[in-house]
């Protein structure tokens, strides 16, 4: 796990820390954890916005075509496979590019997000930047239309731009986030023994195609293969969520995905009751929302962030609350 140091680009330089982000591999990919708040400052605007891996672990502004560009110095996005194509997360493109970073009304931005064809190994010492602009997944504006380089960091446990008060001041978060993870890891201790065979719509496949239907009736899961554009259905996921279907709003739906929701299990024990991956729909694991085998790169009306749930303690609760075998 590293927690990258964030900071504001400007043509002038590199400013002070004004949060982190978190990036961690799971089963699923890199979970990529945003803790940043008062994003207007900087420019950042309710919605979604470009958020991607770039190549070289640098922030400092740069020369190109005659103007200099704040950032400019970590490159173009990450793209060892030499694509030369902006395709999104889910694409065929650069590895770098990510699902967006949606920021809340109230400036913050803590919903993560995973990008299923990265590992942190690779993405170590490189650069991660937040655009001002969004990003539609495609080449068409350049880079989907993120336009300038608002927000970046060094993907490292170390922060290159802070000074060394600051590193005092990371040694004291740090330490205060073991105390929380000590406490949760003696609660789970505590709670005694659990049922811990697979649950049944993994064992009977006609009762996953039953509740699978159900999610698809009530929920709109979906969409069907989530390697099609399917706008029709991002359109009328959006109308669900009270949203108008403007482009902004489609991909703020679209980053809201079942590897990244709270109930989504690829915990250890539950890949054990998996029949196997499914590749044009991401990773297979299971949803505790509605109890039946899902895909990671599909979605529903009930999505909730934080996931996923990728430790057998947490998967365990999960089962235990839903007192389910």
């Amino acid at each position: 796990m590293i927690k990258v140091a964030m900071h504001p680009l400007t043509p002038n330089g590199v400013g002070s820390r004004i949060g982190y982000v978190q990036l961690q591999d799971t089963p699923g990919g890199l979970r990529i954890t945003p803790d940043l708040y008062g994003l207007q400052r900087f420019g950042i605007q309710p919605g979604a916005h470009g958020f991607h891996i770039h190549e070289v672990g640098n922030l400092d502004p740069a020369t190109k075509k005659g103007k200099v560009v704040a950032g400019g110095a970590a490159g173009e996005h990450y793209d060892p496979d030499q694509t030369g194509r902006h395709a999104g997360p889910y694409g065929s493109g650069h590895r770098g590019d990510l699902p967006v970073l949606v920021v809340a009304a109230n400036g913050s931005a803590t919903r993560p997000v995973i990008a299923p064809r990265l590992t942190l190994d690779e993405v170590m010492g490189r650069a991660i930047i937040i655009h001002a602009g969004g990003d539609n997944y495609t080449d068409n504006p350049p880079n989907g239309g993120g336009r300038s380089r608002v927000i970046g960091g060094i993907i490292t446990n170390d922060c290159p731009y802070c000074k060394k008060g600051d590193n005092m001041n990371s040694l004291v978060a740090l330490g205060g986030v073991m105390a929380a993870f000590s406490a949760v890891a003696y609660y789970f201790g505590q709670q005694g023994s659990a049922n811990t065979t697979c649950p049944e719509p993994t064992r009977d496949i006609g009762l996953n195609t039953k509740n699978r239907q159900l999610a698809i009736d009530k929920y709109d899961y979906g969409p069907p293969n989530p390697q099609n554009p399917s706008l029709p259905f991002w359109k009328r996921l959006a109308k669900r969520w009270k949203r108008k279907p403007t482009r902004q709003a489609i991909e703020e739906v679209k980053s809201m995905r079942c590897g990244n929701c709270v109930a989504f299990d690829i915990s250890p024990r539950m890949e054990a009751c998996m029949p196997g991956p499914v590749s044009k729909a991401g990773k297979l694991g299971y949803c505790w929302m509605h109890d039946f085998k899902c895909a990671s790169l599909r979605t529903c009306a009930t999505w909730a962030g934080g996931g996923p749930i990728t430790e057998d303690k947490v998967s365990l609760d999960w089962q235990r609350r839903k007192g389910r075998s």
